[in-house]
């Protein structure tokens, strides 16, 4: 391939990667989009008891990240998830926790 030939291909080929690569992720986030954002509880004040939280999100939610927590604890899931709540631990007593709800 000649150099001219070379320099009008790579920009169309970067060009068409940018473009599968932008598509991708839109078809990503319309299918597995973050769910309710700003999930608020406060954990038992037993540490490592469980919380019914609710998610509102109307299905069963694959997961959940903690955004804000005001004590050093750990919140981890206690047992399944259903269509309405979350079912939650924390390691330490009354922690003001902030969550993103994973659909």
């Amino acid at each position: 391939m000649s150099h001219a030939r070379l320099v009008t291909f790579v920009p169309k080929t970067l060009d068409d990667a940018w473009r599968k690569l932008v598509s991708s992720f839109e078809a990503l986030h319309h299918e597995a989009p973050l769910g309710r954002r700003g999930v608020v509880y406060t954990s038992n004040a037993t540490p490592n008891t469980e919380d019914t939280v609710p998610h509102g999100l109307e299905r069963v939610p694959s997961g959940f990240i903690v955004t804000s927590i005001d004590k050093a604890g750990v919140v981890y899931k206690s047992s399944a998830f259903d269509a309405t709540n979350l079912k939650l631990k924390c390691s330490v007593a009354s922690a003001a926790v902030t969550l993103h709800v994973v659909e």
